[in-house]
């Protein structure tokens, strides 16, 4: 358990440490945002103030203007004369000021309500109606601040400055309370009182709306006019933290607003959320990696579990049982230091000189004999696995050596009367069985050594050709003196790539490539010379086949890293682009021959066709047109044209409506005599004599 227990908790502290560092990169980037996101805030908010306040200020002013011209306009000056409306003459005054009046006002977009109240003849006039009594509007639209119209026109003339601009929030319009900021400029002033005022309405929801901050409550602790708090949500602490100022020079106005914490906090909800998201995210993340990591650690492990299971025939180990998986691995993993620790592993290392050879025969006897050996190359192929496949399968082996991690060496004693290729089936199986349980195995099988002094050569050679293996199988290495039919087969594979290369026949030459190359694979070799002779005569077949069928692309390049598949593909590949070549070539080649045949089969029936016609058309030679039609048609240049000329003379003549003189001409004649020769030759009757059989055949 100890063996799991470690990797376990040393993966725990991985991932802890892992997720402490997202924590702690986590905080400084939620400050980092957050004071972002702030200023931001702070900005926007700071920008829609001045927005707003700049276009009340260039109302103020434009009323300001309307003031100044109102004073000493003509309507104005009557309304403010009238004293009674006992005539007719009077109202029409009072209509033509309230007209006037509602011109002025169109101008204002913020201003929901507009009045002029008249202290002479208590008149008021707004953009919306007009009384001849002050407490008639009173009565029926405006209540402010409780006042009666009495207390509010003594409010309203008792003034001793011209301009006045107030907040109040008890004003109720139609019955809707609408807390307003209240404008008022006095017009025509006398000693004591003025005779007018303009009052302007400017509704505070309306204001806030024209900056776009509609829900200004929710976004501002407070808000002040002049220092009167016009709203606050009663917490006072870090009243000045966050703050707004801005104002209307016209008015002589300061706005004051505090950005409230709670609405910095609203916006980073949905960055707060993506957080909790994305560390969520990464918790499960984690967890499926330790679960992924967990599965293919485990898996080869398992399966080499179940390969013993199947190799000891014990129904009861199971692949979950991790208490036999540890103990299983700690046990392997002591048998293989065991054996690398054998003196034995020197061999491998080094070729050995006479005194060291008698040695090895004085104290193993075996090596004294002939023998050969089965090299297994495999990642998890180890000496336990390789000793229950060999008492599984009935092998008898004489002994096994692993001289690196990956890479066992199994000797056998040699005779002639020894059965290899028996043996050769048999490892064969071993290796579908390994190769079930995920355990992929190449195993090499030499040739004989008379003696211990052979076998670093013979090591050396198994170990040259399993560099260039790279797939489960079992190869067997023979001695280079029996491979005369081998040379032939070649000679033959040779021949075959190059006569299929140049007819453009990819798939039969690739055939003729890869056996050239297996046959260099299964059949092994001392060094890499035959490998470097077997790319270059190939590549040489290639620039051959290049040359003649003018392909103009690189071809491949030696590469001594490459392992022999590698090589066989780039062969392959340029293979398959010359026969693509080849290909395009013969379909525009097909393609001119169709071309050629076409025009002759629209113009044979002109008077003056010919073969010249045919060499100027296409600028090739008669003879080369003539070997064309011949292949193509089976006939030469002047049977072809003349077959095509008597099947139309034989259709033109049966037509019923057919005139002689016109079949001659259709047909490409000069005259009739000409034609006549010409029928008779290849029907062996005249023109009338065909038609008048035609005729009574049907």
């Amino acid at each position: 358990m100890k063996f799991r227990g470690n990797k376990k908790k040393s993966h725990v502290l991985i991932y802890c440490i892992l997720f402490i560092s997202i924590l702690v990169l986590v905080g400084p980037l939620y400050a980092i945002s957050y004071n972002t996101l702030k200023d931001q805030v702070l900005k926007d908010s700071q920008a829609a103030v001045n927005r707003g306040m700049s276009r009340l200020d260039m109302e103020i002013e434009v009323l300001q203007n309307i003031r100044l011209e109102m004073q000493n306009d003509t309507n104005f000056i009557r309304m403010k004369n009238l004293r009674s409306f006992e005539e007719v003459r009077q109202y029409i005054i009072f209509k033509d000021f309230a007209n006037y009046f509602k011109a002025q006002t169109k101008t204002f977009v913020l201003a929901s309500d507009a009045y002029i109240f008249f202290r002479s003849n208590n008149c008021v006039v707004s953009d919306k109606y007009q009384y001849d009594n002050m407490e008639s509007i009173f009565n029926e639209h405006i209540i402010m601040e409780g006042m009666d119209w009495n207390q509010f026109r003594n409010s309203l003339f008792e003034k001793k400055s011209e301009f006045d601009a107030r907040y109040v929030e008890d004003l109720y319009i139609d019955g809707e309370k609408q807390p307003s900021l209240v404008v008022s400029l006095s017009l025509s002033p006398s000693i004591n009182q003025p005779e007018a005022v303009l009052v302007w309405i400017y509704s505070i929801a309306d204001l806030f709306e024209d900056m776009n901050l509609s829900n200004y409550q929710e976004i501002f602790e407070y808000v002040a006019f002049n220092d009167e708090i016009i709203f606050a949500d009663g917490n006072e602490q870090n009243r000045e933290s966050h703050q707004i100022v801005d104002g209307c020079k016209n008015i002589n106005l300061k706005v004051t607003m505090d950005v409230s914490e709670q609405y910095f906090d609203k916006n980073m909800r949905t960055f707060r959320n993506f957080l909790i998201i994305y560390l969520a995210t990464m918790i499960i993340f984690i967890i499926c990696l330790e679960l992924a990591l967990s599965y293919w650690k485990n898996k080869p492990i398992k399966q080499m579990v179940k390969l013993m299971a199947n190799l000891t025939g014990d129904n009861s180990i199971s692949d979950k049982d991790i208490e036999y998986i540890s103990d299983t691995m700690k046990q392997i993993n002591l048998e293989n230091q065991q054996y690398y620790r054998d003196m034995l592993n020197f061999l491998f290392f080094k070729r050995l000189d006479e005194n060291e050879c008698e040695f090895i025969r004085s104290k193993y006897s075996d090596f004294g004999n002939p023998f050969f050996f089965a090299a297994f190359f495999g990642e998890r192929i180890n000496i336990r696995i390789l000793n229950l496949c060999m008492e599984k399968y009935g092998v008898k082996s004489q002994r096994i050596l692993s001289p690196q991690e990956g890479e066992c060496i199994v000797f056998f004693n040699y005779s002639k009367e020894m059965d290899i290729d028996a043996l050769r089936e048999t490892l064969a199986e071993v290796v579908d069985i390994l190769k079930v349980y995920d355990v992929q195995t190449s195993i090499l099988i030499s040739i004989p050594c008379n003696d211990v002094s052979e076998f670093y050569d013979a090591y050396q050679y198994i170990k040259n050709n399993y560099r260039f293996i790279d797939y489960s199988g079992v190869f067997l290495f023979e001695n280079s003196d029996s491979n005369n039919s081998i040379k032939n087969d070649r000679k033959y594979l040779y021949d075959s790539l190059y006569n299929n290369l140049i007819q453009g026949n990819a798939f039969e030459a690739n055939q003729a490539v890869y056996k050239l190359w297996y046959q260099v694979m299964i059949n092994g070799y001392n060094s890499v010379d035959p490998i470097r002779k077997m790319f270059y005569r190939q590549l040489g077949i290639l620039e051959d086949a290049a040359e003649k069928v003018n392909y103009r692309g690189e071809l491949t390049r030696y590469d001594s890293k490459k392992k022999i598949n590698d090589l066989a593909f780039s062969i392959a590949d340029d293979v398959e682009n010359i026969c693509s070549l080849i290909s395009l070539h013969e379909n525009q080649e097909n393609g001119r021959i169709q071309e050629i045949i076409s025009w002759m089969n629209e113009h044979f029936n002109e008077p003056d066709f010919c073969m010249t016609s045919m060499e100027n058309k296409f600028g090739v030679s008669g003879k080369t047109i003539g070997k064309i039609i011949k292949s193509t048609t089976g006939k030469t240049f002047q049977e072809y044209v003349e077959g095509c000329r008597i099947e139309l003379a034989k259709r033109l003549i049966t037509q019923p409506d057919s005139n002689m003189k016109v079949v001659v001409q259709e047909c490409g004649f000069i005259n009739y005599d000409t034609f006549y020769k010409f029928f008779k030759k290849h029907t062996g009757v005249s023109p009338k004599q065909w038609k008048n059989n035609i005729d009574r055949s049907m």
